[in-house]
Order: structure tokens, then C-alpha cells, then sequence
């Protein structure tokens, strides 16, 4: 009795966790599993039938078990048989029923269920080839989407872009409709690990974006976010080196570049280490020292008009820079990249070579055509009316707030003479412990900081002598809780525009300051441009940096060629205005040839005195006026610290 007592116990338990076991294994296994059973059914009633003397006109007794499994139809065929082979029929298609028309069925549902929710949360696999990768959700991945897909619109070219995110994106469905000339594929998972890199084909990528996920809830310091980075790129490296396939451009973003150092040990020329601070600073220099600069690198940097491309073609090879800056009637060539090197504004005597791409400015890869064209140039004196080159007025700045890019915007002005003020709130001057540093270094000006918190305007004018400074700069506040988003960031900058503007409405006469502002949230853009001010300016601090990193995921090696033009050092961006070399009226092409041969400096456009608008890469024939300024690269005269981007 004890022994019959075990087996009832032992055996349904081990046979239900066999049974479970396969089950949860795989789809196959499930069908599989009742496949099985299905056949041991119709063994059994087959058997049944057989013992019974079932006569079965069309077959024999498992012919007609199987027959009653899979429907009631073969019921008609044993009319003279008994009830009792009757009811067992029945109840075998009864059970071939539920197996069919419920389990099967069932495990179809759940199949193409779990199909689903696997597209829902991003789980799948990738087999897409020549992808951009981004890994890790930042707030600059949306800006980056809408300009990829900008350039497939323009350039009529397909991208396919993979983004990996720890947890389902909110606005997937929306950016996914948003960009429609861009197929973005949506995917979960830590960057960091190798099972979900795996899934995604990295192997096979044109380019890899590498951000901190920071779609998390928790607030983390630089120091975790920038060792979630390493990690992340450790695991990819070893993934594209297990498969040979070191050559793919990575992009790895560090919000403290310093901690870069850590992977320099990699001997890897492809890879690239940046900091979106880097960019947004060196921009908001140049747009303090004239603010033309906002709608060159506007069209530069979008891939609506004109931007800069590389490109590689037999025909000028062993031809000098001089014949190349002739022979493109549509495109502007402006430098050479060698061996992984940007050259901007080479010698005219500078032969090219079998690898190297040509830089040039054009509106589309179409109109990038060689014509060489002889050297007939009309020879017109350039030269500085003033015969010496004019220096840059000093100016008195005030910069509202603080926050981590500033210290780049410091060093900026310390290449030249401009006194700046720095007023911030309690919770942002925190950032002068870094400031100072540099600031005791610097001999051309002194940097003070003071403490106001703008809470009235009458506190702005007991703190700041606004009628001293001749430009005012707005940063955004980094001191804003998680919970907050960058919409509510630029709410307190723009109330601080706001009452400078009204203090400044209020007294014409003595306040004469240009204000300058810093914006986060490009949805932002639309309002702030609207408000009814001359002499206001903004820049948008995440724009900027997604249209840099949007380009250099297309080019990669771009980076290099505007790590010079948006700072002071190696080739500077400079404006005057043709009076100041001549006071005729000449063609483009024979300011383009004369500037080039006389200086070395290379013209890309104009800003029309009537209309000022800028013209980058116009027609070679227009006739430039006098009195229109003239766009052009030249060597500068400041050194650009080997520091990372």
C-alpha cells in the first residue's frame, strides 16, 4: 500500500513538472509536446477499437481514431456500431477538439502576443546592415533624429538609426511619425552589456553615438555617468574587436572630458571622445563677438543650403590646392583631410594625394563636379585700406548664471581683451570653484563674480551696473531638480530676458546692452523668437550640438573642421567688409582668387548691406558691393590647447 501510495504522489508530480518543463521551453517544444500526445491518443482509442471489433469501411481502427481526433465527421461511418463506440468517438473528437481548437490555437494567440510585446518593448534583434547606432536616451537624441532625417529628405538618401534605451521611450511612436524619411528602430536594453549589444548588430553599423541613459529617474553626479560610458564602450569594443570590425566610427560622450583619459590606452584612431558643453560654449563666444555667426553656422550646420562635405576623386590627384580651389564652379573647397588630419586653408602649392578627401562648401553632393579651369586671374590689390588689420574693440560683458559651460566660454575671452562680470544665484556659484583656476591664470582680463538672485528688478539694478556693459549673456541654470524639464529651465532664463528687456525699455537712453540667451529646449525656439526685441539674440545650447554629432555621424571626421571654426585658434571665421580692402565693386570669383593668392585666406560667402541676408557659396559671378562684408577663413593668430572636444 505504501508503495502504490508513492507512485500515485511521485509520479503525477514528476510527469506535471516534465510536462511543464518542455512547455516553457519554446514554441516548438509545445507543439511538439502535443503532437506527441495527440498520437498516444489515437494509439490508445485505436487499441480500444480494435479490442472492440470496430469495423471501419475506409481503413483500419487508428485510421479512424485519428479521423475522430481531428473531427466528428467519422461518426457517420459507424452507424451499426454501439453506443458504447459511439460515445468513445465522441469523446475522442472531443478531446481532438480541445487539443485543436483550443490549445493550438491558444499557443498561436500567445505567440504572435509575446510578438507583439516584444515589438512593443524592444527586445528583438537587429539584422539591418549600415546603421547609426545610438546608444543610451539623452535629451539631444530627439534633435538628432529630426536632423538625420533632414538630410534624408534633402540628400534623397535612406538612414536607418537604432536606438537603445533602457526603458521603453515614451515618445517613440510620435518621433517615429515626427521623422518620416528616417527609419528609426527602437530597442531596450543596458549599452553596457554584451547580450543586448549583441542583439544589435553593431558589427555591421556605419556609425555608434555612446550617451549616458539619463531616461532614468534618479539624479547621478558626472562621475556615474561617465564611467556608465566607459563601461559601455569597454563592452562594444570587445564586441567589434571579437569580429574584426575595429574600423567603425564611435563617438563617446564624456560630461567631465577629463575622465577620457582612462580609455586612451586603446590604440583606436576611430574613436572620438566629446563633451556637448565643449560645442555650446565655443558657440555662444562666437555670438557675443558678432552675431552674424548664428546664421552662417545655422546653414552650415543644417543640411538645408549650403554645408561642408568630403570628398575623394581621381581627377585632382597631383594637383595642387590652388587648381582645386578653381575647378569646382558650385562648391568652394576649403581644406584637405590626411590621415585622419584636418588641414583648412593649405597652401596653394599643396599637392593632392591618392587618399586624401577634399573639404568643400556646397549645396548638395550633386553640384560637387571637378571642371579644372586655368589660372587667369585678374589681379586686384587686397590689401588693408588701414594697412594694418583692425583689432577687435574691447567690450564689457556681463554674464548672467552659471553653470558648467562657462568655463569654456572664459577661455574663449581670455584670447582677447573683454571684461566680463559674472553675476549667479546662490545655488549656481558653486561653478566659481572651477572658474577660478583659470581665471587666476589669465593677464588679458579679470573675471569677477557676484552674487544676485533676480528676483526683482530692483534687485538687478542695486547688483548690476547694467549701463556699463555692452553685452549681456544669459546662461541656463544647471541647479534644477530632475523632476524639472528643460521647457521649465528656459521658463527662468526667459523671465530674466524679460525684465533686462523691461529695465532696458524704461531707460533707452542709458541702457544700451545687447542681450544674448542661452535656450535648451529647441520647442522653445518659436516663443523666444518672437519676442519684439532688436538688439536680442539666442542661440540653442542642445541644437547646436545634435546638428554637429547629426553631421559627424554622416562625415565622420567632421568634428575636427569645426573644433577650429567655432573657437579662436588654427583657422578662424572672420567678417569684414570689402571696403576695407577695396572700394570697388568685383565678381566673387576674383575676391575668391585674389584672397587666396595675396593671403591665404578663403572666401565662402557674403552678407548683403541691403538686405542682410548671408550668402554662403553664391554664384561665382555675383558682383560684390563695397560695403557688403565679406565671410572668409584665415590662419589665426591664438594657438588651440590640445585638449578633447
Amino acid at each position: 500500500m505504501k508503495f502504490l501510495l508513492f507512485l500515485e504522489r511521485f509520479f503525477p508530480d514528476k510527469i506535471g513538472y516534465f510536462s511543464q518543463k518542455q512547455l516553457t521551453k519554446s514554441v516548438g517544444r509545445q507543439l511538439l509536446f502535443l503532437f506527441l500526445i495527440a498520437l498516444s491518443f489515437v494509439f490508445i482509442f485505436g487499441c480500444i477499437f480494435y479490442l472492440t471489433d470496430v469495423k471501419f469501411e475506409q481503413g483500419n481502427v487508428f485510421w479512424f481514431a485519428l479521423l475522430s481526433l481531428l473531427g466528428p465527421d467519422s461518426l457517420y461511418t459507424i452507424q451499426n456500431e454501439s453506443t458504447f463506440i459511439k460515445t468513445l468517438s465522441l469523446l475522442l473528437t472531443f478531446i481532438g477538439i480541445v487539443i485543436f481548437n483550443g490549445i493550438i490555437i491558444a499557443i498561436v494567440v500567445s505567440t504572435i502576443h509575446s510578438y507583439f510585446d516584444e515589438i512593443k518593448r524592444g527586445t528583438g534583434k537587429v539584422h539591418e546592415n549600415d546603421a547609426i547606432a545610438i546608444l543610451g536616451w539623452n535629451a539631444l537624441v530627439p534633435s538628432i533624429l529630426s536632423e538625420l532625417n533632414l538630410y534624408c529628405k534633402t540628400e534623397e538618401k535612406r538612414l536607418i538609426v537604432i536606438v537603445l534605451s533602457e526603458e521603453p521611450i515614451d515618445d517613440a511612436i510620435q518621433l517615429t511619425k515626427i521623422n518620416r524619411n528616417l527609419e528609426i528602430l527602437f530597442r531596450t536594453g543596458a549599452s553596457y552589456k554584451s547580450s543586448d549589444l549583441r542583439r544589435l548588430n553593431l558589427e555591421n553599423a556605419k556609425a555608434i553615438l555612446v550617451f549616458y541613459n539619463s531616461n532614468e529617474k534618479q539624479e547621478v553626479n558626472y562621475l556615474t555617468e561617465d564611467s556608465y560610458v566607459i563601461k559601455t564602450f569597454i563592452s562594444l569594443h570587445s564586441l567589434l574587436l571579437e569580429n574584426q570590425k575595429t574600423s567603425i566610427p564611435i563617438l563617446l560622450n564624456f560630461n567631465e572630458i577629463e575622465n577620457s583619459e582612462y580609455l586612451e590606452y586603446i590604440p583606436d584612431k576611430n574613436v572620438v571622445f566629446f563633451n556637448k558643453n565643449y560645442y555650446n560654449a565655443k558657440f555662444i563666444s562666437l555670438l557675443l563677438l558678432n552675431p552674424h555667426y548664428y546664421s552662417i553656422f545655422h546653414e552650415l550646420l543644417s543640411y538645408e543650403g549650403n554645408e561642408i562635405y568630403f570628398h575623394r576623386s581621381t581627377k585632382y590627384l597631383g594637383k595642387t590646392f590652388e587648381t582645386a580651389m578653381l575647378s569646382y564652379p558650385l562648391a568652394i573647397p576649403i581644406g584637405v583631410r590626411r590621415n585622419h588630419t584636418v588641414i583648412l586653408a593649405p597652401t596653394s602649392d599643396f599637392v593632392l594625394g591618392e587618399m586624401d578627401d577634399l573639404i568643400l562648401i556646397a549645396e548638395s553632393e550633386k553640384d560637387i563636379i571637378w571642371k579644372e579651369k586655368e589660372a587667369n586671374i585678374q589681379n586686384i590689390s587686397l590689401d588693408f585700406i588701414s594697412k594694418t588689420k583692425e583689432k577687435e574693440q574691447g567690450e564689457s560683458i556681463a554674464i548672467i548664471g552659471m553653470n558648467s559651460r562657462l568655463l569654456y566660454v572664459i577661455e574663449e575671452f581670455e584670447k582677447i581683451e573683454k571684461q566680463i562680470s559674472i553675476y549667479a544665484n546662490k545655488s549656481d556659484i558653486k561653478w566659481a570653484k572651477k572658474i577660478s583656476p583659470t581665471n587666476s591664470q589669465t593677464k588679458k582680463n579679470e573675471i569677477m563674480i557676484h552674487a544676485c538672485e533676480f528676483s526683482s528688478e530692483k534687485e538687478i539694478i542695486e547688483k548690476i551696473p547694467l549701463e556699463k556693459f555692452d553685452k549681456i549673456l544669459v546662461l541656463s541654470s544647471e541647479e534644477i531638480s530632475s523632476s524639472v524639464n528643460d521647457s521649465q529651465e528656459d521658463t527662468d532664463t526667459l523671465f530674466k530676458i524679460l525684465k533686462l528687456i523691461h529695465l532696458k525699455k524704461k531707460n533707452p537712453d542709458k541702457y544700451k546692452y545687447q542681450i544674448l540667451c542661452e535656450i535648451q529646449n529647441p520647442e522653445n525656439e518659436e516663443i523666444v523668437k518672437k519676442i519684439p526685441e532688436s538688439n536680442f539674440n539666442y542661440v540653442l545650447g542642445n541644437l547646436i550640438v545634435a546638428k554637429i554629432l547629426s553631421m559627424e555621424l554622416i562625415n565622420p571626421g567632421i568634428l575636427q573642421i569645426y573644433e577650429q571654426l567655432l573657437q579662436k585658434g588654427g583657422i578662424d571665421l572672420d567678417i569684414k567688409p570689402l571696403s576695407s580692402f577695396t572700394n570697388q565693386a568685383l565678381e566673387f570669383q576674383t575676391i575668391l582668387e585674389n584672397l587666396y593668392k595675396q593671403k591665404n585666406w578663403i572666401l565662402i560667402g557674403y552678407i548683403d548691406s541691403n538686405s542682410q541676408l548671408i550668402l554662403l557659396n553664391p554664384k561665382k559671378d555675383k558682383i560684390i558691393k563695397p560695403e557688403d562684408k565679406l565671410i572668409y577663413l584665415e590662419e589665426s593668430e591664438y594657438k588651440i590647447r590640445k585638449v578633447k572636444a
